[in-house]
């Protein structure tokens, strides 16, 4: 099943959508059907044979958009059929056993401790003030949360999303100073070449008014770590950056070629 869809617009002819009640089946438009002498727009959905089903048009919300991870195309059954019902309980199934093991998974989480980051210092109280333009709200929200997750003596469990020039860099660098002041190392993670340079950059010029030194370095993953880290991306090179305040404030800021938008996220997780 995949997202719910608000209006028709969203609908193509020949699209696969899924009726919660009626299975899945094909989107063939829109008919006209006159009942009790009035005309009335309908939604028609093909089924396996020659069944189908007219969904009045204001009930569109009840339909759902067919996906599939790899593109397959899905099994069309018979209107309302035993197939249906069975491919529902085996999907409560899944969900089911998916929550009992996110449940587990959590339980365990809780128990166990992790390192509280120390309250904002005056020198992170002015890093943030030397941020040359102003945060959005979303952006003052996402650090607000990020560092009150630091300071707590539990494992940091939050992924930061958002689309590209929505501000996520500064909120990574934030959170990488916060790691800084407590002589934590950070990783920071980049999917290409270019973006890890064009963070270096950005990092140069956002710690310059600091005791920060930054170094970036490029060098084949084969060479190193391929017998320590377990190849989960298909990962080519490596680069990093180290930040260093003074000889006691250390951290260290890695990029992975081939690692997926992560870096908004992983500074608490190393510590």
């Amino acid at each position: 099943m995949g997202k719910k869809i608000n209006s028709i617009d969203k609908l193509e002819v020949g699209d696969y959508v899924v009726h919660r009640d009626s299975g899945i089946g094909v989107y063939m438009g829109i008919t006209t059907i006159e009942k009790n002498g009035l005309l009335k727009d309908y939604i028609l959905i093909k089924y396996k044979g020659d069944d189908k089903l007219y969904l009045p048009v204001d009930k569109v919300d009840k339909l759902y958009k067919y996906s599939s991870k790899d593109g397959a195309k899905p099994v069309i059954h018979k209107l309302n059929s035993v197939e249906w019902e069975k491919t529902k309980i085996r999907v409560k199934a899944k969900v089911r056993d998916m929550a009992d093991k996110l449940l587990r998974l959590y339980a365990e989480r809780e128990k166990k401790s992790g390192y509280a980051f120390s309250p904002d210092s005056e020198m992170m109280i002015e890093f943030e003030n030397d941020f040359p333009y102003e945060l959005t709200k979303d952006q003052i929200t996402a650090i607000q949360q990020i560092k009150m997750d630091m300071e707590k003596p539990v494992p940091m469990d939050r992924l930061l999303c958002g689309d590209v020039g929505f501000g996520k860099t500064e909120v990574a660098f934030v959170a990488a100073f916060k790691a800084i002041m407590d002589s934590k190392q950070v990783l920071f993670l980049c999917p290409t070449t270019i973006l890890s340079n064009q963070h270096y950059e950005n990092a140069k010029e956002r710690f310059k008014n600091f005791p920060v030194s930054i170094l970036i370095f490029f060098t084949l993953l084969s060479d190193i770590l391929t017998t320590t880290l377990p190849l989960f991306f298909n990962i080519k090179y490596m680069f990093f950056i180290t930040f260093s305040i003074s000889l006691k404030y250390l951290a260290t800021i890695y990029a992975f070629l081939g690692s997926i938008a992560l870096s908004c996220c992983i500074f608490s997780f190393i510590s």
